[in-house]
């Protein structure tokens, strides 16, 4: 395969051609007479043929590169193909397994033949299957569930992307299109064989938390199995909430600006100064601070530039995604991914303030959102418990937070 149709709905965005190691895009004549800015900074919507080499891309356009899944999603993909006697499946290749089946708005032709049944999900059986694949211990087939929505979402965590109906009696996987009276979720699976102390029930912990730290989240839950594990699902944002077969165009902040997010040398200054002149609205810029603020004090130092979006509507208009990937992490680094002002370590109420000035956010409002994150935070033990962490896991966050607390000196 040589060529893919870009499209969004029943737009045609462009086509993407590979050739000797690399991708070339090209914007349909229809787009360009009614453009919308899609990615506006790597690649503004003009006539003519953009080339693109970057490895850490897959040589593809940031825009495009975003349909794919990342580490776990991209481990289902290549199993599948292997299945099909391919061993290295070309970034086309993969785009065209997931067709309509991509997370955001985008959708690539001509696309595999899709799943045309639902079924409902085991996720017990998922769960262990995922295991499997993780461990590189493939059985001889991957769980269906797995095939069919595990290769679509992103993240490192095993996950799938499902259908949960509104009276959440009812989980099932298969077409893209989502049934009356169900609505779009991502499932995150449990494969630690522990009903205490998950990451899943940490990560809904971190989720509470973070709302009540006044930051904007989706709504989430824990699911349990018919073992009884439990399992983090959240509710899609790329879809719209009163219409789940609308889809809603996502681009990432790594894949926007074209930085290869597993390098540790970003800077959150560089996220609040680009929030500030894609949204032009003040409240998304502090939302930014709110949860770099949050990243910092809750140890969620998976903060890389990846897990940052922005979402675009119907007229161009582009505002933050709500926030996801909220969980305590620690790294090699020793300290959060993104930097804060230069600095990974050692972080105090002053660099803070710094950054708050060049960004124009009075200090007062700083204050208010340091000390509403602070607030939120102190419910930790309380919600941690309510959601089955047990006392040693609790007690290190907590001896954690404390300590970024008094290092802060605020």
């Amino acid at each position: 395969m040589k060529r893919l149709k870009v499209l969004m709905g029943d737009r045609i965005v462009g086509q993407l051609l590979a050739q000797e190691g690399a991708h070339y895009f090209s914007f349909d004549e229809s787009f360009i007479k009614a453009p919308l800015p899609l990615s506006p900074y790597k690649l503004p919507v003009a006539p003519g043929v953009s080339e693109h080499r970057e490895g850490y891309f897959l040589t593809l356009p940031g825009l495009i590169y975003d349909s794919l899944p990342d580490r776990f999603g991209m481990s289902v993909l290549r199993k599948n193909f292997q299945d099909q006697g391919i061993l290295s499946p070309t970034p086309l290749q993969m785009l065209s397994h997931l067709g309509s089946r991509t997370m955001g708005a985008l959708s690539y032709s001509p696309a595999e033949d899709e799943p045309a049944a639902q079924e409902m999900i085991d996720l017990a059986n998922a769960a262990r299957s995922a295991k499997s694949l993780m461990q590189m211990e493939h059985a001889d087939t991957l769980d269906p569930a797995i095939v069919k929505a595990g290769g679509t979402a992103g993240g490192a965590t095993p996950k799938l992307l499902a259908a949960i109906s509104t009276n959440r009696s009812q989980i099932i996987t298969g077409p893209s299109v989502i049934p009356a009276e169900m609505e779009a979720w991502l499932i995150k699976l449990n494969t630690s064989d522990t009903k205490t102390s998950s990451i899943c029930q940490l990560e809904q912990t971190y989720f509470e938390l973070a709302k009540a730290a006044g930051i904007r989240v989706p709504e989430t839950m824990l699911i349990s199995d018919k073992k009884g594990m439990q399992h983090f699902a959240i509710r899609r944002f790329d879809r719209k909430q009163e219409n789940p077969n609308q889809r809603v165009h996502i681009h990432s902040y790594a894949a926007m600006t074209g930085i290869d997010f597993s390098h540790p040398g970003t800077d959150y200054e560089d996220l609040l100064r680009l929030t500030k002149h894609l949204t032009r609205n003040f409240e998304d810029l502090c939302e930014q601070f709110r949860r770099m603020l949050f990243n910092l004090l809750a140890s969620n130092r998976d903060d890389h530039a990846k897990n940052f979006s922005f979402t675009m509507d119907s007229a161009g208009k582009w505002t933050n995604t709500p926030a996801y990937d909220l969980l305590y992490t620690d790294n090699d680094l020793g300290g959060n991914w993104m930097l804060i002002g230069g600095k990974r370590n050692d972080i105090r109420y002053d660099d803070l303030k710094r950054l708050a000035d060049l960004m124009g956010i009075p200090q007062r409002r700083l204050n208010e959102m340091l000390e509403q994150v602070q607030d939120a935070l102190a419910q930790w033990p309380a919600l941690g418990k309510a959601n089955g962490i047990g006392t040693g896991l609790r007690t290190v966050v907590q001896s954690v937070i404390e300590d970024l607390n008094r290092t802060l000196g605020k």
